[in-house]
Protein backbone atom coordinates (compact mmCIF):
# COMPACT_ATOMS: atom_id res chain seq x y z
CA UNK A 1 0.00 0.00 0.00
CA UNK A 2 0.98 3.57 -0.49
CA UNK A 3 2.11 5.64 1.97
CA UNK A 4 -0.05 7.75 3.77
CA UNK A 5 0.47 11.88 2.83
CA UNK A 6 -1.31 13.05 6.29
CA UNK A 7 -0.89 11.55 9.56
CA UNK A 8 -3.15 8.48 10.14
CA UNK A 9 -4.17 6.47 12.99
CA UNK A 10 -5.87 3.72 13.43
CA UNK A 11 -7.34 1.72 16.73
CA UNK A 12 -8.20 -1.70 16.94
CA UNK A 13 -11.26 -3.41 18.48
CA UNK A 14 -11.01 -6.75 18.62
CA UNK A 15 -14.47 -7.91 20.69
CA UNK A 16 -14.13 -11.33 21.63
CA UNK A 17 -11.57 -11.33 24.24
CA UNK A 18 -13.73 -8.49 26.23
CA UNK A 19 -16.26 -8.76 28.67
CA UNK A 20 -19.62 -7.22 28.63
CA UNK A 21 -18.96 -5.51 31.67
CA UNK A 22 -15.93 -3.31 30.00
CA UNK A 23 -18.00 -2.10 27.17
CA UNK A 24 -19.40 1.10 27.89
CA UNK A 25 -16.15 2.20 29.79
CA UNK A 26 -13.92 0.81 26.92
CA UNK A 27 -16.56 3.13 24.03
CA UNK A 28 -16.38 6.04 26.31
CA UNK A 29 -12.32 5.75 26.42
CA UNK A 30 -12.22 4.65 22.26
CA UNK A 31 -14.30 7.47 21.35
CA UNK A 32 -12.11 10.56 23.74
CA UNK A 33 -8.62 9.02 22.09
CA UNK A 34 -10.42 9.47 18.87
CA UNK A 35 -11.27 12.79 19.29
CA UNK A 36 -8.22 13.82 20.43
CA UNK A 37 -6.69 12.24 17.39
CA UNK A 38 -8.20 13.96 14.81
CA UNK A 39 -7.86 17.29 16.88
CA UNK A 40 -4.15 16.84 15.94
CA UNK A 41 -5.41 16.38 12.48
CA UNK A 42 -5.16 13.62 9.48
CA UNK A 43 -7.19 10.61 9.93
CA UNK A 44 -8.56 8.27 12.06
CA UNK A 45 -9.77 4.83 11.15
CA UNK A 46 -10.58 1.45 13.10
CA UNK A 47 -10.04 -1.98 12.35
CA UNK A 48 -12.70 -4.20 14.10
CA UNK A 49 -15.23 -6.98 13.41
CA UNK A 50 -18.86 -6.39 13.04
CA UNK A 51 -19.84 -6.35 16.63
CA UNK A 52 -16.86 -3.97 17.14
CA UNK A 53 -18.45 -1.88 14.47
CA UNK A 54 -21.88 -1.87 15.84
CA UNK A 55 -20.41 -0.86 19.48
CA UNK A 56 -18.64 1.99 18.05
CA UNK A 57 -20.75 3.66 15.28
CA UNK A 58 -21.22 6.75 17.12
CA UNK A 59 -17.55 7.34 16.43
CA UNK A 60 -17.34 9.02 13.19
CA UNK A 61 -13.82 7.38 12.30
CA UNK A 62 -12.52 8.68 8.86
CA UNK A 63 -12.98 4.44 7.75
CA UNK A 64 -14.18 1.48 9.27
CA UNK A 65 -12.65 -1.94 8.40
CA UNK A 66 -13.93 -5.14 9.18
CA UNK A 67 -10.80 -7.31 8.86
CA UNK A 68 -11.35 -9.08 12.42
CA UNK A 69 -14.41 -10.97 12.04
CA UNK A 70 -12.49 -14.47 11.02
CA UNK A 71 -10.12 -14.39 14.21
CA UNK A 72 -10.55 -17.63 16.25
CA UNK A 73 -11.86 -18.01 19.18
CA UNK A 74 -8.73 -20.31 20.30
CA UNK A 75 -6.52 -17.06 20.12
CA UNK A 76 -8.31 -14.49 22.70
CA UNK A 77 -5.31 -15.01 24.92
CA UNK A 78 -3.59 -12.64 22.44
CA UNK A 79 -5.33 -9.85 23.27
CA UNK A 80 -3.58 -7.97 20.77
CA UNK A 81 -3.50 -10.40 17.85
CA UNK A 82 -6.57 -8.00 16.07
CA UNK A 83 -3.84 -5.14 16.71
CA UNK A 84 -1.52 -6.94 14.35
CA UNK A 85 -3.78 -7.86 12.02
CA UNK A 86 -4.74 -4.30 11.97
CA UNK A 87 -0.93 -3.70 11.37
CA UNK A 88 -0.27 -6.10 8.84
CA UNK A 89 -3.26 -4.38 6.95
CA UNK A 90 -1.81 -0.73 7.70
CA UNK A 91 0.92 0.81 4.77
CA UNK A 92 3.99 1.71 6.44
CA UNK A 93 3.97 5.42 8.72
CA UNK A 94 0.63 4.77 9.82
CA UNK A 95 0.08 5.42 13.55
CA UNK A 96 -1.48 2.65 15.90
CA UNK A 97 -2.82 3.77 19.02
CA UNK A 98 -4.69 1.84 21.58
CA UNK A 99 -8.10 3.07 22.40
CA UNK A 100 -6.94 4.42 26.21
CA UNK A 101 -3.72 6.54 25.12
CA UNK A 102 -5.41 10.03 24.49
CA UNK A 103 -3.03 12.63 22.26
CA UNK A 104 -3.77 15.80 24.53
CA UNK A 105 -1.03 17.99 23.13
CA UNK A 106 -0.07 19.81 19.58
CA UNK A 107 3.31 19.59 21.09
CA UNK A 108 3.69 15.78 19.94
CA UNK A 109 3.49 16.46 16.81
CA UNK A 110 6.76 17.01 15.64
CA UNK A 111 7.59 13.88 16.82
CA UNK A 112 4.42 11.84 15.45
CA UNK A 113 6.17 13.11 11.90
CA UNK A 114 9.56 11.49 12.71
CA UNK A 115 10.55 8.64 11.35
CA UNK A 116 13.20 6.55 12.49
CA UNK A 117 12.68 2.79 11.86
CA UNK A 118 10.45 2.44 14.70
CA UNK A 119 8.78 4.90 16.76
CA UNK A 120 7.43 3.20 20.28
CA UNK A 121 5.45 4.34 23.11
CA UNK A 122 8.48 3.50 25.88
CA UNK A 123 10.91 0.77 26.73
CA UNK A 124 10.06 -1.57 30.23
CA UNK A 125 10.88 -4.50 31.93
CA UNK A 126 9.60 -6.83 34.57
CA UNK A 127 10.13 -4.05 37.27
CA UNK A 128 8.00 -1.68 35.81
CA UNK A 129 4.94 -4.17 36.97
CA UNK A 130 4.03 -4.79 40.56
CA UNK A 131 3.41 -8.80 39.99
CA UNK A 132 5.39 -11.50 38.03
CA UNK A 133 3.84 -11.11 35.12
CA UNK A 134 6.23 -11.48 32.80
CA UNK A 135 8.26 -13.92 34.61
CA UNK A 136 5.06 -16.22 34.72
CA UNK A 137 4.30 -15.24 31.24
CA UNK A 138 7.64 -16.60 30.09
CA UNK A 139 7.52 -19.28 31.26
CA UNK A 140 3.92 -19.83 30.12
CA UNK A 141 4.86 -19.23 26.47
CA UNK A 142 8.27 -21.13 26.56
CA UNK A 143 11.58 -20.86 24.43
CA UNK A 144 10.25 -23.68 22.09
CA UNK A 145 7.38 -21.58 20.69
CA UNK A 146 9.40 -18.50 19.97
CA UNK A 147 11.18 -18.58 16.27
CA UNK A 148 15.11 -19.27 16.26
CA UNK A 149 17.39 -16.21 17.21
CA UNK A 150 14.79 -15.23 20.02
CA UNK A 151 15.07 -15.49 23.49
CA UNK A 152 12.44 -16.06 25.88
CA UNK A 153 14.36 -14.75 29.17
CA UNK A 154 15.67 -11.08 27.00
CA UNK A 155 15.25 -8.54 29.97
CA UNK A 156 13.24 -5.60 28.35
CA UNK A 157 10.50 -5.21 26.21
CA UNK A 158 8.41 -2.08 24.57
CA UNK A 159 4.91 -0.75 25.66
CA UNK A 160 3.02 -0.61 22.42
CA UNK A 161 0.44 1.83 23.33
CA UNK A 162 1.99 3.63 20.48
CA UNK A 163 3.50 1.99 17.39
CA UNK A 164 4.75 3.49 14.17
CA UNK A 165 7.03 1.62 11.89
CA UNK A 166 9.04 3.60 8.48
CA UNK A 167 11.13 0.20 8.52
CA UNK A 168 9.15 -2.78 6.49
CA UNK A 169 11.76 -5.12 7.02
CA UNK A 170 11.46 -4.44 10.92
CA UNK A 171 7.67 -4.75 10.42
CA UNK A 172 7.38 -8.22 8.43
CA UNK A 173 10.25 -9.28 11.01
CA UNK A 174 8.03 -8.72 13.78
CA UNK A 175 4.76 -9.68 11.95
CA UNK A 176 6.13 -12.90 11.36
CA UNK A 177 7.41 -13.67 14.45
CA UNK A 178 4.34 -12.75 16.41
CA UNK A 179 2.41 -14.35 14.06
CA UNK A 180 4.52 -17.62 14.44
CA UNK A 181 4.48 -17.26 18.33
CA UNK A 182 0.83 -17.69 18.44
CA UNK A 183 0.29 -20.84 16.05
CA UNK A 184 3.11 -22.51 17.69
CA UNK A 185 1.89 -21.87 21.22
CA UNK A 186 -1.51 -22.46 20.51
CA UNK A 187 -0.69 -26.05 19.21
CA UNK A 188 1.39 -26.75 22.52
CA UNK A 189 -0.44 -29.38 23.91
CA UNK A 190 0.89 -27.93 27.51
CA UNK A 191 0.75 -24.27 26.97
CA UNK A 192 -2.86 -23.69 28.41
CA UNK A 193 -2.19 -25.86 31.58
CA UNK A 194 0.91 -23.55 31.99
CA UNK A 195 -0.70 -20.41 31.56
CA UNK A 196 -4.17 -22.15 34.21
CA UNK A 197 -1.13 -23.47 36.74
CA UNK A 198 -0.80 -19.62 37.75
CA UNK A 199 -4.56 -18.85 37.52
CA UNK A 200 -4.40 -19.18 41.58
CA UNK A 201 -1.03 -16.67 41.72
CA UNK A 202 -2.07 -13.65 43.52
CA UNK A 203 1.23 -12.03 41.91
CA UNK A 204 0.24 -11.52 38.95
CA UNK A 205 -1.60 -13.29 35.94
CA UNK A 206 -0.16 -14.66 32.54
CA UNK A 207 -0.22 -12.21 29.74
CA UNK A 208 1.47 -13.94 26.67
CA UNK A 209 1.33 -10.34 24.95
CA UNK A 210 3.87 -9.66 26.79
CA UNK A 211 6.34 -11.60 25.51
CA UNK A 212 4.72 -12.10 21.97
CA UNK A 213 3.91 -8.75 21.42
CA UNK A 214 6.28 -6.56 23.36
CA UNK A 215 9.39 -8.36 24.50
CA UNK A 216 9.95 -9.88 20.90
CA UNK A 217 9.96 -6.57 19.45
CA UNK A 218 12.17 -4.81 21.58
CA UNK A 219 14.74 -8.08 20.72
CA UNK A 220 13.95 -7.56 17.06
CA UNK A 221 14.70 -4.24 16.94
CA UNK A 222 18.09 -4.08 18.70
CA UNK A 223 20.38 -2.70 15.72
CA UNK A 224 17.21 -0.70 14.05
CA UNK A 225 16.56 3.37 14.37
CA UNK A 226 14.14 3.35 17.47
CA UNK A 227 12.38 6.01 18.96
CA UNK A 228 10.90 6.04 22.32
CA UNK A 229 8.21 9.22 22.67
CA UNK A 230 8.46 8.50 26.55
CA UNK A 231 12.01 9.14 28.01
CA UNK A 232 12.80 8.78 31.75
CA UNK A 233 11.11 9.67 33.61
CA UNK A 234 8.07 8.84 32.33
CA UNK A 235 5.76 11.01 34.28
CA UNK A 236 7.17 14.63 33.02
CA UNK A 237 8.59 13.48 29.90
CA UNK A 238 4.42 12.29 28.94
CA UNK A 239 2.99 15.83 30.49
CA UNK A 240 5.60 17.73 28.32
CA UNK A 241 4.32 16.01 25.07
CA UNK A 242 0.48 15.70 25.98
CA UNK A 243 0.22 11.72 26.30
CA UNK A 244 -1.90 9.61 28.71
CA UNK A 245 -2.08 5.96 28.71
CA UNK A 246 -4.27 4.31 31.20
CA UNK A 247 -2.83 1.42 31.50
CA UNK A 248 -5.12 -1.75 32.43
CA UNK A 249 -8.04 -1.47 34.56
CA UNK A 250 -7.81 2.13 34.92
CA UNK A 251 -9.80 3.48 32.44
CA UNK A 252 -12.44 1.17 33.70
CA UNK A 253 -11.96 2.39 37.17
CA UNK A 254 -12.05 5.91 35.99
CA UNK A 255 -14.39 6.01 32.93
CA UNK A 256 -16.10 9.40 34.26
CA UNK A 257 -12.88 11.01 34.08
CA UNK A 258 -12.18 9.74 30.52
CA UNK A 259 -15.80 11.26 30.18
CA UNK A 260 -15.33 14.81 31.07
CA UNK A 261 -11.82 14.50 28.97
CA UNK A 262 -14.39 13.92 25.97
CA UNK A 263 -17.03 16.30 27.27
CA UNK A 264 -14.65 18.90 27.11
CA UNK A 265 -12.17 17.64 24.02
CA UNK A 266 -15.90 17.33 21.71
CA UNK A 267 -19.27 18.21 23.02
CA UNK A 268 -21.09 16.68 20.37
CA UNK A 269 -19.41 13.54 20.07
CA UNK A 270 -19.57 13.21 24.37
CA UNK A 271 -23.59 14.28 23.71
CA UNK A 272 -23.83 11.26 21.35
CA UNK A 273 -21.65 8.46 23.02
CA UNK A 274 -23.24 8.78 26.59
CA UNK A 275 -27.28 9.66 25.01
CA UNK A 276 -26.47 6.32 22.89
CA UNK A 277 -28.47 3.15 23.52
CA UNK A 278 -25.42 1.09 23.30
CA UNK A 279 -23.88 2.84 26.27
CA UNK A 280 -26.66 2.77 27.92
CA UNK A 281 -27.28 -0.95 27.69
CA UNK A 282 -23.96 -1.94 28.80
CA UNK A 283 -23.97 0.75 31.53
CA UNK A 284 -25.93 -1.19 32.94
CA UNK A 285 -23.45 -4.08 33.43
CA UNK A 286 -20.69 -2.12 34.35
CA UNK A 287 -18.79 -4.43 37.74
Amino acid sequence: PPVPTLMRFYHTFWTKPMSDDRIAATLVSFAASFAYAKRLGGEVVLHTDTAGAEILSAIPYDEVILDLDGIEDRITRYWAYGKLVATQNEPLESIHIDGDVFLTSQAIIPMLNETPDLLIQSEEDASWRFDQSYQMSQIAVGQANLPDGLHILHPSAYNCGFVKFSNAILKEKDLNAYFSIVDSSLNDPQFVSRCESFAGNRKGTVIPDLIAEQQVLHELAQGYQVKVLLEPPIDPSAERIGYIHLLGRAKIEHWEVVAEMLRDTNYALYEDIINSTTFRFYKQLMA
